[in-house]
C-alpha cells in the first residue's frame, strides 16, 4: 500500500506536503511524501534538494541531491519526472518516523534555502488500559465533596478522557480536568455528592485515532453510598379527585439511605394524623377536602410532601316538602344546591308535562289539575383520579328534591276493585273502593248495595274504603257502587255488577242405561238442570261435543228451553232449564255410546258443571272396526316370531268368531298349537268385542290370508267377515288423507291419517318445499324434518258417512239425514313454521320404521298469508326497479343493526290492479320473491307489472313495518301488445267456430233423443281453478277450536290413497302436474265435519242426482237441451273411473244409487289435495 500527499502552490515549489498530520500506522508501505520544483529552480548546478526529517527533536537528513543517507533501504527517492522530488517511505517504524518531514532547496550561489510546509506523520498507537487510581472507599453524606482519579499510559497521537455515569449518560465536563506527562496522563473528577447519586458509580473512558469510532477503553469506579434524608413521593399525584362516600387510599413513597423508619400522615384541613404506615386509606368526606402531607424520617433527616385531596359529590337538593294553597293561589318554591363541582343544571319538573329550567319555580294562578308532586333536579359531572387501587372515571351524578303541592280539591271519580265478579252462594267476598285522585283533605268512602235498597247509608258499616259481604246470597246480586267525598264536595261514583251464583244442579237426570235397537227411530233425551244464573246445557258422546251446526242439524237436534222460575216475582231466583237431544236419524250401531248433557252457569273455578250420563247401546249386527289398506287388513311378523292378528267388531248381543286359512277353520289348540285365539269382551268400550289369533313359530307358509268371520245370531244372513294379509315386516306405507288445516303469515299445520305401519312402531316425516312465483319451480331446496311424538297433536273430527245419499236426493224426501252414519276420525297434525309470508309451499309426508321409509304422499299447495300486524316502526319510502341490472333500490331512514332486517319484496303481475285502491294491498295476486339482507344490493329481480315491500326482522318474520306505496312497470311493451292482439283474434275465431259447431250439434241430437231414451251417463267434472286453501281454516285459534266439536269452523279433507296407487316424490316438476290432475280428477272424499257444506246442496248433485230424479218421475221429455245442459255443468270434464269405481245409475226407482268410492262416504264442496 502506498500513500500520495501533495497540493499546488506558487513559489521555487509545485507541489508540497499537506498542513494536515498525516495519519498512518506502524509497518505501513510506500508512503509517499509530495515535493517538486518550478522548472527555474530544477537545475542541479544552482540548487541542490534534501529531505530533512525532526523526529524525537532531532533533526536529521535523509536525502541530499540524489543520495539516500539511510543504509537499510527504507526510504527511496522518486524523480521519474523533471522537478520530481518525491520522498517513499518503504516500511513506518514509529521510533523513526514519528515526526516532521521538510523538502528543502539550497541555493549554491548564495547558500540561500528554501523549506516546504512540514509534513507532519502521525504513527497511530492505541493508549494502553485505563483504571482507577483514586476514589472513596467509605460512605459520603449529601453535598460532600467527591473525587475519582483515572490513569493511562502510551497512545499517540494523545489520548482523550472523559467520565460518564454507569447508564452511559455523560457528566458535565467542568467536573474534571486531564493532566499529561511522560510518565502517562491522569483525569481527575470532582462533584458534590446528591442523593441520586446513591449506588451510582462513575466511568473513566480513553479514546484516541488509533481506536476506531466510537471504541473506549473504560474503567468502573466504586458505587457511592451516598447517606441522605428521605425524598417523598405522593400516589396518587398532586390533585387527588374522590366521590364522597368512597374510600380515599394514598400512599406515601419514601427513598432514604438508610431507608426511612417513620412516616406520618397529617390533613392539614382538619388536623387529623395518621402514624399507621406508608398508606392511609379512610372513607372520604367533603369536610376532608384540603392538603394531605406526608412526613419520612431516617438518621440523616426527614423528607415531606403534600398533595391536594378534592372530594367530590353529587348535588345535594333542600326543597319544601308540602304546599298546600287554594285554588288560584300564587306559587314560589326554591330549589337550594350544594354540590362539588357546581351543578351544571336545575330543571323544576311536575305534572302535565311541567318543565322549567332554573332554581326557581314560579306559577301565577294554581289549579286544582296541577295538583301532584314538583321535583327539583340538580346535575353536576364528577371526575375522579386514577389511583393504584382503580382507575379513573367520569360520571354524571343527580339530586333530587320533591315538594308536594295538593291543591285543595273534592275527590276524583271512584271505581270498585274487585278479583272477579261472579262468587258462589254462601261465600264471602270484598270489594274495594279507589279514586283515582283521593282529593284534598283526603277522601272518605260510602257505599250504596242492595242490601240498603241501593241507597247510600249512614251505617258506619258502609262508609269504609272496603266493603265485606259475608254469607252471600242470592239477593245480593246487583248493582254496587261507591264513592270518595272530602269537605269541598263528592267525587263521581263507581259501579260493578256482582253476580252470586247458585251452582248447577240436575234435577232430573239421564237414565242410567237405555237400550236400543237398530231401525229405532224418533229416539230423545232429555235433561233438566237448576241454578242462578240460568244454566247452559251441552250434550257429548263419549267426551266429544255432540255438533248441531249445519251439516249435523238433521242428524242431531238440541232444543233447550227456559221452563220456570222459583217465584214470577223474584228478580234472583234460580231458574229450571231443560234441554233434550234428538237423534233425527234411524238408530243404528254408531249410535251406541256414552251421552252426557253437562249443565254450567259459571266458571269451573267458580262452581264444577254438573253432569247426567247415560250408556246407550244398540242391538245390532257385528260390525267389523279394525282398520282396511284399502280392502284388507294387514299383519305382519318375521319368521321365527309369534304374530298376532286382532279381529275387532261391534256387536249386540255378544258374537261369536271363527277363524279361517285357506278355507279351512283354525282351531284353539288344534294342529299341534300352531294357533292360540282368545275372545274377549274390551271393557272399557261399548259392546266391542275382539279376537285374536296368535301364530307360534310363524314359518313362510304361515303367510297370506286369514280371514276373521262374526256373527251374533240375530240374523244368520248378517255374518260378516274380515280378511288379513299376514306378511313379513316391512317398511310402511305411505299416510293417507294429507290436508291442510290451518294458515298463518309463518306457518302450515297439516295433518294426515297413518296408514300400515310395517308391524313395527312408525315415525313421520314432513317435506316442504317453497314455490318460486316467477318461475312456478322451487325457490331453495326441500327441508325435510325428523318428527317424534311429543311434535305431534292428535287433533279427532266427525266423518259423516251416507249410504243412501242420491235415494234421499232423488226422492226429495223431507227426512233430512235420516241415513247419515258419523264416527270419529284422528289427525295427526304437525305446525311448520318460520315459512315467507304470502308464500306457495308444497308439503307431502312420509312413514318410516326400522326397515325404511315409505313414499312420499301426493302433495297439498298452500299459500301462507300476509303479515297483519305492522310491529315495526320502519318504512320503505320509496323503489326504483332497474330493468336493465334487474335490481331494486329503496329509500329508508337510517336504521340501527341493519344485519338484523331484511327486506320482503313482493311482486303482482295483475294488468288489471288498480293501485289507486286504497285496499290494493288486500287484494289476491300478490306473491312474495324472497326476504333480502339489508347488507347487500336487490338484485336478480325479473320484471314484474308491480312491486311492494316491507322491512321484517330476519329471525322472525311475523315482525314488520307496513308494506310500501305499489311500484308499478308504466312502460308498454311492443311484444305485450302483438301478445294482446294475437290473442284477442284468436278468441275471436274460436267462438265463432263454438257457435257454428253447437248449431249442427243440436240438429244432430234432436235426431238420437228418442234413441237415447232413459239411458243416460253423466260425465263429471271437476273444476280446475279451485285453490287447496280456500278450504283451509285460516287462523292456528281455528285449529284450536277443531278440539271442540260445538265450536269447530269449516274443515275438510283430502282425499284417500290406496296402497296400490303410485305415490310420487316431491320433485318440482312431477309435482305440478300431478297436483293439476289430482285436482281435476280425483272426486273421492271425506267429509270432515262439524261443517255444513252449502255447496253439496245445491251445486254439486245439481247434474247427476237431478238427471236421475228426472228420469225416475218421468220428467224427461225433451232431452236434448237437458243433456247438454248436464254435461257442462263444469268446463272441465273428469274421469272418474281413473280413481274410483264406474259410478252407475239404474231405471229402478227403489233401487236407485249413486255411488263414489264405495259409495260409502259423501263427497265434499271442495277437495283438498
Amino acid at each position: 500500500m502506498s500513500y500520495q500527499f501533495a497540493i499546488g502552490k506558487e513559489g521555487p515549489f509545485l507541489n508540497e506536503p499537506d498542513a494536515q498530520p498525516y495519519y498512518v500506522t506502524e509497518g505501513a508501505k510506500n508512503v509517499v511524501l509530495p515535493c517538486s520544483f518550478s522548472e527555474s529552480f530544477q537545475s542541479k548546478e544552482s540548487y541542490e534538494p534534501n529531505w530533512l526529517r525532526t523526529a524525537n527533536g532531532t533533526p536529521d537528513y535523509i536525502t541530499r541531491g540524489d543520495l539516500v543517507y539511510e543504509s537499510n533501504g527504507d526510504y527511496e527517492l522518486l524523480t521519474d519526472t523533471p522537478g520530481q522530488y518525491n520522498l517513499k517511505i518503504k516500511n513506518v517504524e514509529y521510533q523513526r518516523d514519528n515526526g516532521k518531514f521538510f523538502c528543502k532547496l539550497l541555493s549554491m550561489k548564495d547558500r540561500k534555502q528554501f523549506s516546504s510546509a512540514p509534513a507532519q506523520i502521525v504513527v497511530l498507537l492505541p493508549p494502553g488500559d485505563a483504571s482507577i487510581i483514586n476514589q472513596p472507599d467509605r460512605p459520603v453524606k449529601e453535598n460532600d465533596l467527591v473525587s475519582f482519579q483515572c490513569e493511562v499510559h502510551g497512545g499517540n497521537p494523545l489520548p482523550e478522557m472523559s467520565w460518564t455515569y454507569g447508564n452511559g449518560s455523560e457528566m458535565p465536563s467542568k467536573w474534571y480536568r486531564t493532566v499529561s506527562n511522560q510518565d502517562g496522563h491522569v483525569s481527575t473528577l470532582q462533584f458534590l455528592a446528591a442523593p441520586d447519586h446513591h449506588k451510582a458509580f462513575p466511568v473513566c473512558r480513553v479514546t484516541n485515532k488509533a481506536m476506531a469510532g466510537g471504541d473506549y477503553k473504560s474503567a468502573n469506579g466504586k458505587p457511592l453510598d451516598v447517606l441522605h434524608a428521605p425524598i417523598v413521593t405522593i400516589e396518587p399525584s398532586s390533585l387527588y379527585n374522590v366521590e364522597e362516600g368512597k374510600n380515599v387510599i394514598v400512599t406515601c413513597l419514601a427513598e432514604g439511605n438508610p431507608m426511612p423508619t417513620y412516616y406520618e400522615w397529617r390533613n392539614l384541613a382538619t388536623g387529623e394524623h395518621f402514624t399507621g404506615g406508608k398508606i392511609w386509606s379512610f372513607v372520604g368526606e367533603r369536610e376532608h377536602s384540603g392538603e394531605l402531607q406526608c412526613t419520612s424520617k431516617n438518621s440523616i433527616g426527614y423528607g415531606t410532601k403534600t398533595a391536594l385531596l378534592n372530594v367530590q359529590y353529587g348535588p345535594i337538593v333542600t326543597v319544601k316538602h308540602f304546599v298546600n294553597p287554594s285554588e288560584g293561589d300564587e306559587i314560589h318554591l326554591d330549589c337550594i344546591v350544594d354540590s362539588n363541582p357546581p351543578s351544571t343544571r336545575i330543571i323544576w319538573t311536575g305534572p302535565n308535562n311541567f318543565l322549567e329550567e332554573g332554581s326557581k319555580l314560579f306559577i301565577k294562578k294554581i289549579s286544582s289539575e296541577q295538583t301532584g308532586n314538583y321535583t327539583c333536579t340538580a346535575t353536576n359531572t364528577l371526575t375522579t383520579s386514577k389511583s393504584a387501587f382503580g382507575s379513573g372515571e367520569t360520571m354524571s351524578r343527580q339530586g333530587l328534591g320533591t315538594t308536594l303541592i295538593e291543591v285543595k280539591r273534592k275527590p276524583g271519580p271512584a271505581v270498585v276493585i274487585t278479583t272477579t265478579t261472579s262468587y258462589p252462594v254462601g261465600s264471602t267476598f270484598v270489594l274495594s273502593c279507589l279514586s283515582s285522585d283521593i282529593g284534598s283533605p283526603n277522601a272518605t268512602y260510602k257505599w250504596a248495595t242492595p242490601r240498603t235498597g241501593g241507597l247510600y247509608t249512614e251505617d258506619p258499616s258502609y262508609k269504609e274504603q272496603s266493603l265485606k259481604v259475608e254469607k252471600a246470597k242470592l239477593t245480593d246480586n246487583g248493582v254496587y257502587k261507591c264513592l270518595g267525598y272530602n269537605s269541598l264536595g263528592e267525587g263521581e261514583e263507581g259501579r260493578v255488577k256482582m253476580t252470586v251464583v247458585l251452582p248447577s244442579k240436575i234435577t232430573k237426570p239421564l237414565p242410567i242405561t237405555r237400550h236400543l235397537v237398530t231401525g229405532d227411530v224418533d229416539i230423545v233425551f232429555e235433561c233438566e238442570a237448576i241454578g242462578y244464573p240460568a244454566p247452559s246445557i251441552g250434550w257429548f258422546l263419549n267426551g266429544n261435543g255432540i255438533n248441531t251446526d249445519d251439516e249435523l242439524k238433521h242428524y242431531w237436534k238440541v232444543n233447550t228451553r227456559l221452563v220456570k222460575r222459583d217465584s214470577a216475582d223474584c228478580t234472583f231466583c234460580s231458574s229450571i232449564v231443560v234441554s233434550s237431544l234428538s237423534l233425527n236419524h234411524v238408530i243404528s250401531w254408531t249410535d251406541k255410546g256414552n251421552y252426557s248433557c253437562v249443565a254450567s252457569n259459571a266458571p269451573t273455578d267458580l262452581s264444577k258443571p254438573a253432569t247426567s250420563s247415560a250408556l246407550i247401546t244398540v242391538q245390532h249386527a257385528a260390525v267389523v272396526l279394525n282398520d282396511k289398506y284399502p280392502e284388507y287388513g294387514l299383519a305382519a311378523a318375521d319368521m321365527g316370531e309369534s304374530a298376532s292378528i286382532n279381529c275387532l267388531v261391534s256387536s249386540r248381543p255378544e258374537p261369536r268368531f271363527i277363524w279361517y286359512k285357506n278355507n279351512e277353520e283354525l282351531k284353539d289348540g288344534v294342529s299341534s298349537k300352531k294357533y292360540i285365539i282368545k275372545s274377549a269382551q274390551l271393557i272399557d268400550k261399548i259392546d266391542e268385542y275382539q279376537s285374536i289369533l296368535t301364530i307360534l313359530n310363524v314359518n313362510k307358509e304361515d303367510y297370506g290370508m286369514y280371514s276373521c268371520k262374526s256373527n251374533n245370531g240375530r240374523n244368520t244372513g248378517e255374518q260378516i267377515s274380515y280378511d288379513v294379509i299376514l306378511s313379513a315386516r316391512s317398511k310402511p306405507q305411505a299416510p293417507q288423507n294429507l290436508r291442510i288445516f290451518t294458515i298463518g303469515p309463518n306457518s302450515l299445520r297439516i295433518g294426515w291419517i297413518p296408514s300400515f305401519d310395517g308391524g313395527l312402531d312408525q315415525e313421520f316425516e314432513v317435506q316442504y318445499t317453497r314455490i318460486d312465483p316467477r318461475t312456478n319451480s322451487p325457490a331453495s331446496e326441500s327441508q325435510i324434518l325428523k318428527l317424534n311424538k311429543d311434535m305431534l297433536t292428535l287433533v279427532p273430527l266427525y266423518e259423516v258417512k251416507d249410504s243412501a245419499l242420491v235415494r234421499s236426493r232423488a226422492k226429495r224426501s223431507n227426512e233430512g239425514g235420516s241415513s247419515k252414519n258419523i264416527h270419529m276420525v284422528t289427525y295427526y297434525t304437525f305446525n311448520v313454521t318460520k315459512l315467507l309470508p304470502l308464500s306457495s309451499y308444497y308439503c307431502s309426508v312420509r312413514a318410516s320404521n326400522s326397515l325404511g321409509s315409505s313414499d312420499w304422499s301426493s302433495p297439498q299447495k298452500a299459500t301462507t298469508e300476509d303479515v297483519k300486524k305492522h310491529t315495526l316502526d320502519l318504512k320503505v319510502h320509496s323503489m326504483k326497479y332497474n330493468p336493465e341490472e334487474k335490481s331494486l333500490e329503496y329509500e329508508m331512514p337510517p336504521i340501527s343493526s341493519p344485519n338484523n332486517y331484511c327486506v320482503m319484496v313482493y311482486m303482482n303481475n295483475d294488468a288489471h290492479l288498480n293501485i289507486s285502491d286504497p285496499h290494493v294491498h288486500d287484494q289476491t295476486n300478490w306473491q312474495t320473491i324472497n326476504c333480502y339482507s339489508m347488507a347487500e344490493p336487490i338484485k336478480d329481480i325479473p320484471a314484474a307489472r308491480h312491486f311492494r315491500s316491507r322491512i321484517c326482522m330476519k329471525d322472525n318474520y311475523s315482525m314488520c313495518s307496513p308494506v310500501s306505496h305499489v311500484l308499478s312497470d308504466t312502460h308498454t311493451r311492443p311484444w305485450e301488445m302483438l301478445l294482446v292482439f294475437g290473442v284477442g283474434a284468436f278468441t275471436l275465431v274460436c267462438f265463432i267456430i263454438c257457435i257454428f259447431g253447437c248449431l249442427c250439434r243440436n240438429r244432430k241430437q234432436k235426431s238420437n233423443c228418442a234413441k237415447n231414451g232413459a239411458k243416460v251417463s253423466k260425465k263429471n267434472s271437476n273444476k280446475s281453478n279451485i285453490n287447496p286453501t280456500e278450504s283451509s281454516i285460516s287462523s292456528e285459534e281455528a285449529f284450536s277450536k277443531m278440539q271442540f266439536a260445538n265450536s269447530i269452523e269449516p274443515s275438510f279433507t283430502p282425499l284417500s290413497r290406496t296402497p296400490e296407487q303410485k305415490v310420487f316424490a316431491l320433485d318440482a316438476d312431477e309435482m305440478q302436474k300431478r297436483y293439476d290432475s289430482f285436482q281435476q280428477n280425483d272426486t273421492r272424499g271425506l267429509v270432515m265435519l262439524p261443517s255444513p257444506s252449502t255447496f253439496l246442496e245445491s251445486e254439486y248433485h245439481r247434474g247427476y242426482a237431478k238427471l236421475v230424479e228426472d228420469i225416475q218421475t218421468g220428467q224427461m221429455k225433451s232431452t236434448c237441451p237437458s243433456r247438454q245442459q248436464t254435461e257442462s255443468t263444469d268446463s272441465v270434464p273428469s274421469n272418474l273411473n281413473e280413481y274410483s269405481p264406474t259410478a252407475s245409475t239404474t231405471d229402478d226407482i227403489d233401487n236407485a244409487s249413486y255411488s263414489t268410492n264405495g259409495g260409502s262416504r259423501r263427497v265434499m264442496r271442495e277437495i283438498i289435495v
